[in-house]
């Protein structure tokens, strides 16, 4: 490899670790975000990861609710439907095409493959700006051992 094809790459290493760093508001890297403190002692820098201070953050329960798909409404939002009543259901974290744009009845189509008529399991994520539950859908799967 030659001498610019390593400078080159160097660069480019670098801009992605810069891209990947977490920055304040003002556009520097801030240490307290970055969960890396730097002490200097006697010229040397030790780095230590830092804990986070509460751990109720980390222990947030989740409601677990068992349901049935009733219908798909598009690739990324279904309805589902237990004994209490009927609940608009939004995929968490997924983006779909809606059923008017381009490639929105093939999102639609293979949502109806994976959970159309299933029991599923979800996760409540709260509520979206719709009103539409935001969750994780869990299929249930027959555990039937022979």
């Amino acid at each position: 490899m030659s001498v610019e094809a390593v400078t080159v790459l160097i660069i480019m290493i670098v801009f992605i670790i810069m891209l990947l760093l977490p920055k304040s508001k003002t556009g520097n890297i801030n240490r307290e975000e970055t969960g890396i403190k730097s002490s200097v002692d006697n010229n040397i820098i030790q780095k230590t990861s830092t804990k986070p201070t509460s751990s109720n953050n980390y222990k947030q329960k989740k409601k677990h609710i068992t349901l049935k798909v009733a219908h798909v409404i598009d690739g990324d939002t279904i309805i589902a439907e237990n004994m209490w009543g009927k609940i608009k259901i939004r995929l968490d974290a997924i983006d779909c095409p809606e059923n008017d744009q381009h490639w929105g009845d093939v999102a639609k189509y293979g949502l109806i493959k994976l959970v159309g008529g299933k029991s599923i399991n979800i996760e409540d994520h709260g509520k979206d700006r719709y009103g539409r539950t935001l969750a994780t859908i869990f299929i249930q799967t027959d555990n039937k051992s022979a």
